[in-house]
């Protein structure tokens, strides 16, 4: 399947850079710092070409580590902002946190799909359609530290973190209504039967194509019982000592608005069965400020190996910074990346507000100009999104029928003419400012305004905008007062986009803030979960966009996308990808120092 655009390419200060394009998504720019030994020279370029269909998943090949001391040092803007220290109900999972912990399965390669076993010992075997027996790896032990100090994985971990999940009960007997992973994955669990201490057994309600990639989420993690409790008491405590797994990384220090720091687990049980090395002995992240000079001055002294993407939440690094840097700096390494979370979206409360009224909504989707949008936050490099991001090529609607559809019309005209008649039969003149928020930042501020200024022009709209910090907008989404959100629509964390999709459109989705319901659209999303028939449910995704393009997009509407742009010294051999579940595989036991590169000289260790 083509879903993304992805190359690598090694400038120097002759090399004339163009087309960069930076976005509003939704994961922090970073850097990895580490010592390691040589590897091989990459080719002057690499183009990688995403392949046509997702190939079965396939067991991973394990790659070699590199020869020589391996030490290292990570630093991010915000080292994976999470709203809750609990991996089962966070919204947003990522950073140092993915290290510390482990699950059944994840995937290998991203970029074509592949799924490998952590805790597995390998992909499940299927005896049918709805049966799936995971084989567990021996040896497995929680980190050593307070309060697991080191002991063996057993049978009742794994079956508590099971129920848990498919019953969302709390400790306290309530259901949980934030399970992260309840609608993609949990909720089609019919049963499961811990065979014997390595064997488990789930059986689904019904055929779900999808089930084993959402099983490779990032939140779904094995967590240790008397801490997740500990948390539901205390959701506040944000402290190291709440992050308890089994994963590759301890976490001994953690302040995501300071500094966090996690050793390497010397008892991790891929590394003692032979298979992994954690070629890093320490991963940092150290809070900075979302201020560029501060940034460069960091990563030319390589104190970051990396930079890139966004600067943070929902703020992307200027076209002209990135340009800048690549003019300056000698032999930078540029990958770009295409990624359906580098977007910019509206999200609107179908409930309260202006745009509970549906002609309301629907004018003021038409009224978007999306030329702004790409414009105003992708330096004109970009394109327009359907109700699924454009890098899904085979699963977005086609930029062509776009083009030709009410909100993206290349008339614009045409498009005013019937969002100004909507707005004036939905009372739209009489309502006074539209309320939106939007997210602290340099960025967020130049969205204000542009925003603004384009929605005064085509439907003669007010906006009264309200700047909250970026932890603040999950409870405003889910809370009594939420109206529209001017941000962007993050958590596209699979090249299969249909478990996303369902989460933010179908009527049980665990983030659809719209509360938007039409039981077309979740028949066909079912539908299309349920099918192995890869060109089926392409149709069934597509019918439902076309739906939901007809009511506002189902109050999550991407207005547009752009590409991400990342530069690294050469001595860091990583394939950064902007998907922060694909960064538990690269940062865990894919990515090292080569020291013998002549860019290494002037690091620190060199």
């Amino acid at each position: 399947m083509r879903y993304s655009l992805k190359s690598r390419q090694r400038f120097n200060r002759r090399t004339v850079l163009k087309g960069a394009a930076l976005g509003a998504g939704g994961i922090v720019a970073a850097g990895m710092v580490g010592c390691g030994d040589e590897d091989e020279e990459p080719p002057e370029s690499t183009p990688e070409p995403a392949p046509e269909s997702t190939p079965e998943p396939t067991a991973a090949a394990t790659t070699a580590a590199p020869a020589g001391p391996q030490e290292g040092s990570y630093y991010s803007a915000l080292g994976g902002s999470t709203f809750s220290m609990d991996q089962h109900r966070a919204v947003t999972a990522g950073g140092i946190i993915t290290y510390a912990y482990d699950g059944l399965v994840s995937y290998d390669d991203i970029n074509v799909g592949s799924v490998r076993g952590v805790m597995a010992e390998s992909l499940p075997e299927q005896p049918d359609e709805l049966t799936y027996v995971f084989k567990l790896r021996p040896g497995i032990k929680w980190q050593n530290k307070a309060p697991a100090n080191g002991r063996d994985f057993t049978a009742d971990d794994l079956a508590w973190n099971l129920q848990r999940q498919v019953s969302r009960e709390l400790s306290n007997g309530d259901i949980g209504t934030d399970f992260a992973l309840y609608g993609t994955v949990y909720r089609h669990v019919e049963s499961f039967e811990i065979v014997d201490d390595q064997t488990l057994k789930i059986v689904l309600n019904g055929p779900k194509a999808t089930w084993l990639d959402g099983m490779c989420g990032s939140q779904n993690v094995m967590m240790y019982r008397d801490v997740a409790e500990q948390i539901e008491a205390d959701p506040n405590n944000r402290s190291q000592e709440v992050i308890v797994g089994t994963g590759p990384y301890i976490v001994e220090e953690y302040d995501p608005e300071g500094r966090s720091t996690a050793v390497r687990n010397p008892d991790w049980f891929l590394k003692e069965a032979g298979q992994e090395v954690q070629y890093f002995d320490s991963i940092r992240n150290t809070f900075l400020p979302p201020d560029v000079n501060a940034r460069r001055a960091a990563f030319e002294q390589k104190q970051l190996d990396w930079i890139g993407g966004v600067l943070d939440a929902g703020n992307p690094y200027p076209f002209q910074f990135i340009q800048s840097l690549v003019d300056s700096v000698p032999d930078l390494e540029v990958q770009d990346a295409g990624d359906p979370n580098n977007n910019r979206a509206l999200i609107m409360s179908f409930q309260r507000g202006p745009f509970a009224v549906p002609a309301l909504r629907q004018a003021y989707f038409i009224a978007i100009d999306r030329k702004t949008v790409i414009d105003s936050d992708f330096a004109g490099q970009g394109r327009p999104d359907g109700p699924i991001p454009w890098p899904y090529i085979e699963w977005a609607i086609p930029q062509e029928e776009l083009a030709q559809t009410p909100g993206y019309r290349e008339d614009k005209e045409e498009d005013l003419k019937e969002a100004r008649a909507l707005w004036e039969a939905g009372g739209g003149p009489d309502i006074g400012p539209v309320p939106i928020v939007i997210s602290e930042g340099p960025q967020g501020t130049a969205a204000a305004e542009w925003f603004s200024a384009m929605m005064k022009q085509n439907l003669d709209s007010d906006t009264e905008v309200e700047f909250v910090p970026v932890t603040s907008l999950f409870p405003y989404l889910t809370g009594e007062t939420f109206t529209a959100h001017l941000g962007a629509l993050g958590a596209w964390v699979s090249p299969d986009p249909r478990n996303r999709f369902t989460l933010s459109h179908h009527s049980t989705g665990g983030i659809n803030f719209a509360k938007y319901n039409d039981p077309e659209v979740d028949r066909l999303i079912d539908s299309a979960g349920s099918t192995l028939d890869r060109e089926a449910a392409i149709r069934d995704i597509q019918d439902a966009q076309r739906i939901l393009l007809k009511d506002a997009n189902g109050g999550s509407d991407c207005l547009a996308g752009g590409t991400y742009r990342y530069l690294k010294w050469p001595y860091l051999n990583m394939d950064i990808h902007p998907w922060w579940s694909y960064w538990y595989r690269n940062v865990t036991f894919r990515s090292w120092i080569d020291q013998s590169d002549p860019s290494f000289a002037g690091r620190e260790g060199a």
